[in-house]
């Protein structure tokens, strides 16, 4: 066991909402531990998401810049709110249905549910997302939201490093 890095999760650089699907990123040597996080504290790593989100969204694309802080009233939910921590999506219509928008996602800051709570704010919440508005949806595994991470990418070592992760079935099943 490892001695760096929060206590119950040595070696997690990045973590995902337990809801969320998709890749995370753990260092098993201190030294890629603490000069991969500097890549995420510098906001130079590049984090992809893939969402299905209710309604239409009849932009193609958009950026929502809105503060995010702890929702007074629910300490579980994060909320847009005036003096919140500055914080910048970028979003994309890949498709539209009758029932939702699938979207490409790119952070430009990573606060806590950051993408579930932009996307909330502008009225279109994740399926299956009941903590920030979301209905249920029909054949998703328990506890799973249509929120995945499917590319990574930063420098290691001068190296580039990408990494990508295919939707899970469930989700791939929207998408047709």
């Amino acid at each position: 066991m490892v001695n760096w890095g929060e206590e119950l999760r040595e070696g997690i650089i990045h973590r995902l909402d337990k809801v969320t699907s998709g890749l995370l990123v753990c260092a098993y040597e201190e030294e890629a531990y603490l000069a991969i996080k500097k890549e995420f504290a510098t906001r130079t790593v590049m984090k992809n998401y893939y969402a299905f989100v209710e309604n239409t969204i009849t932009t193609e694309k958009g950026t929502i810049r809105a503060p995010i802080g702890i929702d007074p009233r629910n300490k579980a939910r994060q909320k847009v709110i005036k003096n919140g921590r500055e914080s910048v999506t970028e979003y994309e219509v890949i498709k539209r249905s009758d029932n939702f928008t699938f979207l490409k996602v790119k952070l430009i800051t990573g606060r806590k549910h950051q993408i579930r709570t932009h996307l909330s704010y502008i009225g279109n919440p994740i399926l299956n997302d009941k903590l920030y508005g979301g209905k249920p949806f029909a054949n998703f595994p328990v506890n799973s939201i249509a929120l995945h991470s499917y590319n990574l990418r930063f420098l290691y070592n001068n190296k580039d490093f990408e990494f990508k992760c295919e939707l899970p079935t469930y989700l791939k099943k929207l998408n047709y």
